[in-house]
């Protein structure tokens, strides 16, 4: 698995708000390799928050992945449209980002 923190370098300098979390945010606070779990991917929260979705989507591509929603390619119309879309359901935000997008390196 690719190092995530090319992308972490992108999220920040993009102003992108977001928390590492799941199996590779708990690996941050091992305190030696024995203890870490093995995982294949990242989860990371995002706000509900479009602008900051938009932003962490545009910051993705600056890095070359590939976005993906339930198994399919994210639209590459990537605006503040689809965002409001991605970040709620009816009339309530989703709590949580980490479901509705995924990405994957162009060597996968």
């Amino acid at each position: 698995m690719t190092s995530f923190a090319p992308l972490a370098e992108e999220l920040a300098e993009s102003g992108v708000r977001y928390v590492l979390i799941g199996v590779s945010g708990v690996n941050l606070y091992a305190h030696d390799a024995g203890v870490v779990f093995s995982t294949m991917d990242r989860d990371v929260y995002l706000p509900p928050d479009p602008a900051n979705l938009l932003a962490a989507w545009g910051a993705c591509e600056q890095r070359g992945l590939r976005l993906t929603s339930c198994g399919q390619p994210l639209d590459e119309n990537r605006d503040l449209f689809l965002a409001r879309g991605s970040s709620s359901i009816g009339p309530r935000p989703v709590p949580t980002m980490a479901a509705s997008w995924s990405w994957t390196s162009p060597s996968s």
